[in-house]
């Protein structure tokens, strides 16, 4: 089951918001339950109302609470609910990944590191930042958001031993810090010219400077409303270099060595090797985030074979990202 534009909207925001009154959230409900019992065959639609609904409280559960429990971001303005996807727990170090494949219509889950027998599969239900987050935020968020106390082995180990869970809680900070300042534009970040297909180098021949991760204090769970990452305080300069080698350290002790979260990794440190001309560099890096994308998704995923052009020419990239800026101005027309 998909949703798309205003559904997406009552899916994914406020309900006050975007229905308004009373009324209007029976409209969507008696909606979505016609689409449910007309869509749907009755092993289906006694799954669908099997799920949770965090919505619901001590009140009896709605179509919408459900939906809004149990869908997953599939793109933009896009969601999709998977009623087997659903059923997977959350982990805070999970050791499945989940991918929308688009090609397929699937919701696609790979293991993401080796998994003993009679281990429990499970998948995140926060984004990566999200992951990074000390264990009370964590916890407020998955409370927040789907009405439970993680009690996954992260968030236990950290409530029985005071010590291990504020190591761990310093680990994930600094790999929050580090995977920030890559998701950040370079400061020199433009489109190409043909000049710049090969790689920049001084007049004089000299190596290039190093390329540069500033890292911000990371914005609180509390506070996120009120300020941005860009607004927080800088707290260290480093080579890119060495904030790679640190973030695929971190990554091993604290996920795993997630390949979904080492592909976003190497994506930023390409855009930044880009965006300074560094075109071989950029070309290793995409490569990095290409391999690591299709071990995460595996090599159909829209992701990984973006990546495979860009490990190819890392200059289609612009191309890439040129292209949807011009639909959405003429969306806005």
């Amino acid at each position: 089951m998909f949703f798309k534009g205003r559904s997406f909207e009552v899916l994914f925001g406020s309900l006050e918001d975007v229905l308004g009154s009373e009324s209007a959230f029976q409209q969507w409900e008696e909606s979505l339950r016609g689409t449910i019992d007309s869509g749907c065959d009755e092993e289906t639609r006694s799954k669908f109302w099997d799920l949770a609904d965090t919505c619901a409280g001590e009140n009896p559960r709605t179509a919408i609470g459900i939906a809004r429990t149990n869908t997953i971001s599939v793109g933009p303005s896009e969601a999709g609910l998977f009623l087997d996807v659903s059923r997977f727990n959350h982990s805070c170090n999970p050791n499945v990944h989940h991918a929308f494949q688009e090609s397929e219509g699937l919701q696609v889950l790979r293991a993401s590191c080796d998994i003993a027998a009679g281990d429990e599969l499970c998948i995140s239900y926060l984004s990566l930042l999200e992951l990074c987050g000390p264990t009370e935020e964590r916890m407020m968020r998955l409370s927040d958001r789907f009405g439970f106390d993680c009690d996954c082995q992260v968030c236990g180990n950290a409530a029985k031993s005071k010590v291990r869970g504020e190591e761990s809680n310093r680990r994930r900070e600094r790999l929050s810090q580090l995977c920030d300042a890559f998701a950040q534009p370079a400061e020199a970040e433009t489109v190409t010219s043909d000049e710049e297909e090969k790689d920049h180098t001084s007049a004089t021949d000299e190596p290039p400077a190093p390329l540069l991760l500033r890292l911000r204090a990371r914005v609180p769970y509390d506070e996120e409303d009120e300020k941005s990452q860009a607004e927080t305080e800088e707290l260290e300069v480093v080579d890119m270099r060495d904030g790679l080698r640190e973030a695929s350290a971190l990554l091993d002790q604290e996920l795993s060595g997630s390949p979904a979260a080492r592909a976003l990794v190497f994506f930023g440190a390409f855009r930044r090797a880009l965006s300074a001309r560094r075109v071989s560099a950029a070309r290793s890096l995409a490569t990095a985030a290409w391999r690591s994308a299709t071990a995460a998704e595996g090599p159909n995923s829209w992701r990984a074979q973006r990546l495979e052009a860009y490990a190819q020419d890392p200059l289609v990239f612009w191309q890439d990202r040129a292209g949807p800026a011009v639909e959405e101005e003429e969306d806005v027309t």
